[in-house]
C-alpha cells in the first residue's frame, strides 16, 4: 500500500488536475490519503497534529484549510483502487497456503444494499435522492457492496441515488465478479434479467424467491415437491424483454428449485443455476444461503464500527472519498485479521 500511494503512476492517475501534487508541499498525495483514512472522530486540526507528530514534523503541521484544499485534488477512485489491490493480493497470497475459504471450489459472493443518510445540501440533493416523512425531508444514497461471504472481503462497492440493488450490481459491480463465482442473493434480486445475465457470463446464482416472482416458482410452491429442475422463460414485462434483447441474453434458462421448511414453520424456495444434483446436494443449499447473513454483519461493521455515515464534509467529492475509504479499510482489516 505504501508503494502504491507513493508511486508516480498513482499520482498521475488519481489527482484531479495535471498540476496537482507537483509542487513540494507538506500535504502530499499519500499524506492527504492517510488523513482521510484516519477518520474524523476528532477535530481536523487534532487529526492533522496526530499524523504530523508521528512523522516527527509537528511544528510544521498545516491548517485544516490547507488539508481541505489538498483533498479536493484527490479523486475518490483512489480508495476503490487501493481496495482492489488489497483484494487481488489477498487471493494471490492466501490461495497458495489454502487460506481462502470456498464452497465446492466457488467463491460465494453477496451483493446487498443499504441506505446511507447524507448531509442535506443542494448539491447532494441533486447527486443522490431526497426522501421525506411526516416530519422532515432528508437526503439518502444507496450503497451496494459486493462481498466475499466466507472471507469477509469487500470485493467492490457502489454509491448512488436510492434505487433497487439489481441495477448497481449489473452496471457497476459485475466486472468485479469472476467466472465460476456463485452469487447468493436475497429476494430483491429475483429477476429474469439477472438470472439470464449470470448464465450468459458463466456465473451462478442462489436466490431466495418471492411467491409471485415467476409462474414456475409459484407452481412449485403449491406442489408437494421439494426439488425440481424447470425452464425459466423471459417474462412478459416490456422492460425485461427489451433488456434481454439489447444484451443478447438467452430467452429461457434451466434452473433448479429447492424448497425448505424453516424452524419457524415458514416455507422458503431457493432458485439456483447449479443444477447438478450430484455435485451440489440439495441440503447444502440451506447452509449456503444462511451464510448470506455475513452481508448483514459486514454492513454492521461499516456503519457502527467504521461509522461510514460520519462524513467529514458536505460535498459529493468528500462523501465519496469517505465512503470508499471505509470500504478499503474494512477489507484491509479483514485481511490483517
Amino acid at each position: 500500500m505504501r508503494l502504491e500511494l507513493e508511486s508516480e503512476a498513482t499520482k498521475d492517475r488519481f489527482r484531479v488536475a495535471p498540476k496537482d501534487f507537483t509542487r513540494k508541499r507538506l500535504i502530499t498525495l499519500p499524506i492527504a490519503a492517510l488523513l482521510i483514512l484516519r477518520g474524523h472522530k476528532v477535530s481536523q486540526q487534532n487529526a492533522i497534529n496526530k499524523v504530523f507528530r508521528e512523522l516527527d514534523q509537528l511544528e510544521a503541521a498545516p491548517t485544516p484549510s490547507a488539508y481541505s484544499q489538498a483533498r479536493q485534488k484527490l479523486k475518490p477512485e483512489l480508495f476503490a483502487h487501493l481496495n482492489k489491490q488489497v483484494v487481488e493480493d489477498y487471493y494471490r497470497l492466501y490461495e497458495k497456503t489454502g487460506g481462502v475459504k470456498r464452497w465446492r471450489g466457488h467463491r460465494l459472493l453477496g451483493a446487498d444494499g443499504t441506505k446511507l443518510n447524507l448531509p442535506d445540501t443542494p448539491s447532494l440533493r441533486v447527486a443522490f435522492s431526497v426522501h421525506s416523512n411526516q416530519h422532515e425531508e432528508f437526503v439518502q444514497a444507496t450503497a451496494v457492496v459486493l462481498h466475499d461471504l466466507l472471507n469477509d472481503i469487500a470485493i467492490a462497492a457502489s454509491l448512488g441515488p436510492v434505487s433497487g440493488e439489481k441495477k448497481p450490481l449489473l452496471e457497476k459491480l459485475w466486472d468485479a465478479t469472476l467466472e465460476n463465482d456463485v452469487l447468493v442473493l436475497d429476494r430483491n434480486f429475483g429477476d429474469y434479467s439477472l438470472v439470464s445475465w449470470a448464465v450468459l457470463t458463466r456465473r451462478n446464482v442462489i436466490i431466495r424467491c418471492r411467491r409471485q416472482s415467476f409462474s414456475v416458482v409459484e407452481k412449485f410452491w403449491q406442489s408437494d415437491k421439494i426439488e425440481d429442475i424447470v425452464t425459466l422463460n423471459v417474462s412478459q414485462f416490456s422492460k425485461t424483454q427489451q433488456f434481454v434483447k439489447e444484451h443478447g441474453l438467452p430467452e429461457s434458462v434451466k434452473v433448479r428449485l429447492l424448497k425448505f421448511k424453516l424452524p419457524t414453520g415458514e416455507t422458503e424456495v431457493l432458485l439456483t443455476t447449479l443444477c447438478d444434483r450430484c455435485l451440489y446436494p440439495r441440503q447444502e443449499f440451506y447452509t449456503v444461503y444462511g451464510w448470506r447473513w455475513s452481508d448483514e454483519t459486514h454492513y454492521d461493521r461499516i456503519k457502527n464500527i467504521f461509522e461510514v455515515e460520519r462524513f467529514s464534509g458536505e460535498s459529493e467529492h468528500v462523501i465519496r472519498q469517505d465512503f470508499f475509504g471505509v470500504i478499503f479499510l474494512s477489507s484491509l482489516e479483514s485481511v490483517l485479521t
